[in-house]
C-alpha cells in the first residue's frame, strides 16, 4: 500500500491488517451504512498490474479470456488468465488509460500473475509491472454515488463497465450503484 495513503487512512482512524482496511472504528455501523447509505471505501486489498508497450493489446489478447480489442478509454472488461488446460488462475477488471492496460485483481495474486505473464513476454514489445503502490483505488456505492461523482468530475459512466477518463482519475461503473475510481498511474 502506498505509504502516504496508509498514513492518511490511519489519521482517519482506519484499523489496518496487512495493508488492508478492516474498519474505521465500528465495523457493525459501517456494515449497516453499506445497506442504507452512500459509502466510500478503500480498495487497497486489490492490486494493479500495468501492461504497456506497443504490443500490449495483442499480448493480452493472446493470453486472457476476453476480447481485449474491445477494451478502450470508455469500456472496461472482466477477464481471466487461465492455464493451457483451462484452469482459471485469476479474474480481473481490465481497462485502458492512454496506451496502457491496467489489470485490477486481488493484491495477493499480483506477484504470481506478474510472474506468469512475464514468462510470455519473450521478445514482445511489452512491459509488465506491479503498479499497486502508485495508484489509490476507491469504491463508491449507494444511491448518492452518482451525485457525488457528478459534483466532483462533472460526468459519470452510465452503463456497467463504462469508463469515464478525467484529468486525475478513471471512473469505472462496476454495477448499478457501484463505481471504482483510480487516479492515472503515477498520480496519487
Amino acid at each position: 500500500m502506498n505509504s502516504d495513503w496508509q498514513t492518511f487512512l490511519q489519521r482517519q482512524h482506519a484499523h489496518l491488517q496487512d495493508g488492508v482496511v478492516l474498519h474505521f472504528g465500528n465495523a457493525q455501523d459501517e456494515l449497516t451504512a453499506t445497506q442504507n447509505g452512500t459509502v466510500l471505501c478503500d480498495l487497497s486489498q486489490f492490486g494493479i498490474l500495468k501492461v504497456s508497450g506497443e504490443e500490449a493489446q495483442s499480448f493480452l489478447q493472446n493470453l486472457t479470456s476476453s476480447d481485449v480489442r474491445e477494451v478502450g478509454a470508455q469500456l472496461a472488461q472482466i477477464s481471466s488468465l487461465n492455464t493451457a488446460k483451462g484452469r482459471m488462475l485469476a479474474t480481473f477488471l481490465i481497462w485502458q488509460t492512454d496506451a496502457d492496460y491496467f489489470l485490477h485483481l486481488p493484491r495477493g495474486l499480483c506477484a504470481a500473475i506478474l510472474k506468469r505473464l512475464s514468462m510470455y513476454v519473450l521478445r514482445s514489445k511489452v512491459k509488465i509491472e506491479d503498479a499497486s503502490d502508485g495508484v489509490i483505488c476507491l469504491g463508491l456505492s449507494g444511491e448518492g454515488a452518482t451525485a457525488l461523482l457528478q459534483q466532483h468530475f462533472g460526468s459519470v459512466p452510465q452503463s456497467a463497465l463504462a469508463v469515464e477518463q478525467h484529468d486525475n482519475a478513471s471512473v469505472i461503473r462496476v454495477g448499478a450503484q457501484r463505481r471504482n475510481t483510480r487516479p492515472p498511474y503515477g498520480k496519487t
